[in-house]
């Protein structure tokens, strides 16, 4: 929960990051910018994922 914690505020600050970590997979992540999600996403995952 803390390297999500973590990785989330910088992608916020802008640094870079990887695209997945070992511990903090690709889905867990929430996209910074653009449009929010549909209220339903949390039963289609590939919606919620990263380009």
């Amino acid at each position: 929960m803390k390297g999500l914690a973590l990785l989330r505020l910088a992608e916020l600050l802008g640094m870079r990051t990887l695209a997945e970590y070992p511990l903090i997979p690709r889905f867990a992540r929430l996209p910074v910018a653009g449009p929010l999600l549909p209220s339903m996403s949390w039963r289609i995952p590939e919606q919620g994922m990263p380009a």
